[in-house]
């Protein structure tokens, strides 16, 4: 029978490789597979945030300066530095191939955490290795690690300090350890701003227990609240300060979303089901049966955290902030999918909790464990077949444009829908833009400043100056702050992002579709589904003076 522990320091065994042989054996099978899955020298998407943590790594770098990306390091300092700092130290910043092995690395770790928490909370290596491996055959598992960034390093810390926090801490515990469970919060916290959620989590087990006890908490189980926010606090002063509040910017539009669309509720909970129904299928689009399957298993973890709660555990607390944090800040699909990464095998534990509770209650115990069983093994069935597409496409290895690196299976976004045609034509999107900016170094003459609304892009992966073009100016000011700024060329794509004010628009039908006459296409990659996915213009200087001599 599977038994739930209290909260509280977990009895320890002693070691023997015997008992978790199971465990080495899916391990055996992991590391390889994981370095080939991770193995690529470019980056994975356009849409995500790894070129952002890439150039505040090279900020961040004591070894060597990039003096091309460095302006625009201040733009990024919002995200938190043990992310870009293990970048620098695993020369990731400068090699993407280093990148892409430091990220794998951070999940190999994670999945040995999964087994140790699921180990702990469901007593014993059986049930842990079960866990773990239905961990290992979610495609979010996979698709999470595919982008340089910082969920798979998260997962570690947030289970690193839920473990320690289980078999260490007490109420009346040494100092040691409340400091080394401090350090570990902080760097979650350190890692991913929504590590706030672990923080909240233990302020609440800590209230908790004082009021239950009435006695106030001793200095000493402060520290790790106090410890986080404190070391915070240090990298907010020291980071590259930006023009505009990205905090304020981004809490300002959560609320204002919140108040003026009284549909949102609604988004977040279809957003929230969408993308923990892609954990398990790659694309929420699947029939009903497998919903209401994925569904149950979601509401149960949910239930399993709320059982948690009421015994006051800190894992259950975590699970139920980070939750709540997720609904009010409202993300796409694919986005939610990604921020669930670190939740999922949780919510997979917690599932097993509030099953084995029901058992219990209705006093089936002797159902548990084939009951249990069977359960894993279904819904391992009908995972199966979505990470089995996983590992086909990763071996897609052919071109998608000729004369460039990137293939369908190096991009993010062919993994991220069922459908293979689909899915491949939006990975040749997203290739074809990025593999424009990488070219811009043959493309443009030495020194020549390159202007987009993400210069950083065109820094990093171009090896050009860069200068921000923004979604507000109208031409007028375009063509000022191009002679402002020195520009000789301008970027034109399809796919874009944000501009460095947080503002969206179409940059593409402002330059390509009705250019100014002072600007000339110099290269123009297509595909299939677009003539011009990608155009480099060139600045003809006396064509834009003229056009300002006559300001129209």
């Amino acid at each position: 029978m599977i038994q739930l522990p209290s909260e509280g320091p977990a009895a320890r065994r002693p070691f023997s490789w015997r008992r978790h042989r199971a465990f080495l054996i899916l391990l055996a099978f992991a590391v390889p597979a994981t370095i080939a899955f991770s193995w690529q020298e470019v980056i994975a998407s356009l849409g995500d945030d790894s070129v952002s943590y890439l150039t505040l790594a090279r900020y961040l770098s004591p070894f060597s300066s990039d003096p091309l990306t460095a302006p625009w390091a201040k733009f990024h300092s919002h995200f938190p530095p043990l992310f870009p700092l293990l970048l620098v130290f695993t020369g990731g910043a400068y090699n993407l191939l280093a990148a892409h092995l430091a990220v794998a690395a951070c999940a190999l770790l994670a999945l040995f955490l999964v087994y140790r928490y699921a180990a702990l909370r469901l007593a014993g290596p059986g049930a842990a290795v079960l866990v773990a491996l239905l961990f290992l055959l979610t495609p979010s598992a996979w698709v999470s690690i595919r982008s340089i960034l910082s969920e798979p390093l998260y997962l570690s810390l947030t289970l690193a300090a839920i473990i320690y926090h289980d078999r260490r801490v007490d109420e009346d515990g040494v100092k040691g350890e409340f400091i080394v469970f401090g350090l570990l919060m902080a760097a979650a916290y350190l890692t991913r701003v929504a590590g706030i959620a672990l923080i909240v989590a233990y302020a609440a087990h800590v209230a908790v227990r004082a009021i239950g006890g009435r006695k106030l908490p001793s200095p000493w189980t402060l520290v790790p609240v106090i410890l986080p926010l404190a070391l915070a606090g240090v990298w907010l002063v020291l980071r590259p300060q930006p023009e505009v509040d990205n905090y304020r910017l981004t809490l300002g539009g959560i609320l204002e979303h919140w108040l003026s669309d009284p549909t949102v509720a609604a988004t977040s909970v279809e957003s929230l089901f969408g993308g923990w129904m892609a954990s398990f299928t790659g694309d929420s689009g699947v029939g009903s049966s497998m919903r209401l399957l994925f569904g149950a298993v979601g509401i149960m973890g949910v239930a399993g955290a709320l059982l948690g709660a009421r015994r006051n555990r800190l894992d259950s607390w975590y699970v139920l902030a980070s939750l709540a944090m997720l609904f009010l800040w409202v993300f796409p699909e694919d986005n939610t999918r990604r921020l669930l990464y670190p939740l999922l095998a949780l919510l997979l534990v917690h599932a097993a909790e509030a099953f084995a509770s029901a058992c219990a209650y209705l006093q089936k115990s002797w159902l548990q464990r084939p009951a249990l069983f069977a359960g894993w093994a279904f819904v391992a069935m009908m995972t199966v077949p979505a990470t089995l597409l996983v590992g086909e496409k990763a071996l897609d290895r052919e071109p998608l444009i000729p004369g460039f690196a990137y293939s369908a299976s190096s991009m993010t976004e062919y993994y991220t829908r069922v459908n293979v045609a689909q899915a491949r034509a939006l990975a040749r999107r997203h290739a074809t833009v990025l593999a424009g900016l990488g070219s811009l170094d043959r493309q443009t003459p030495p020194g020549s400043r390159v202007m987009w609304i993400r210069p950083e892009y065109v820094a990093l992966l171009g090896r050009r100056p860069g200068s921000a073009w923004y979604y507000g100016w109208d031409r007028l000011a375009l063509a000022r702050e191009i002679v402002r700024t020195g520009t000789g060329y301008l970027v034109a794509a399809r796919l874009f992002k944000s501009d460095l004010a947080g503002q969206d628009g179409d940059a593409f039908a402002a330059l390509a579709v009705s250019p100014a006459p002072y600007l000339r296409p110099v290269m123009v990659i297509a595909t299939d589904d677009a003539p011009q996915e990608f155009v480099l213009l060139e600045v003809d200087r006396a064509a834009l003076d003229l056009y300002l001599q006559k300001g129209s």
